[in-house]
C-alpha cells in the first residue's frame, strides 16, 4: 500500500511539473503566440530556390508558397522554421 501511494505521489509532482508554466524561449518570443493568424493556415506547398555568390558574399532567391486558408480572413502568419 505505501508502494502504491509513493507511485501515485510522484505522478502528481510529475503531472503538475510538466503542466507549469515554463518561460518562453527566445525564439518563442520572436516566433509570437500560436494564435488566430498561425492556426488558419493548410500549407500545401514549400519551394525555395537561392543563389549563394560566395565571392560577392551575396544570397538571393525566391520563395514560392502555396496554403490554404481554413477560413475566411485577412491576415496570415506562416513559420518558415521547424517548431
Amino acid at each position: 500500500m505505501v508502494r502504491i501511494c509513493f507511485f501515485l505521489f510522484l505522478a502528481v509532482i510529475s503531472a503538475a511539473a510538466q503542466t507549469a508554466e515554463r518561460q518562453p524561449a527566445r525564439a518563442d518570443i520572436l516566433r509570437g503566440e500560436y494564435g488566430r493568424y498561425r492556426a488558419n493556415n493548410d500549407l500545401l506547398y514549400y519551394h525555395l530556390e537561392i543563389r549563394v555568390d560566395p565571392e560577392k558574399k551575396f544570397i538571393s532567391g525566391k520563395n514560392t508558397i502555396r496554403f490554404r486558408m481554413l477560413k475566411d480572413d485577412k491576415r496570415i502568419q506562416l513559420d518558415l522554421a521547424a517548431i
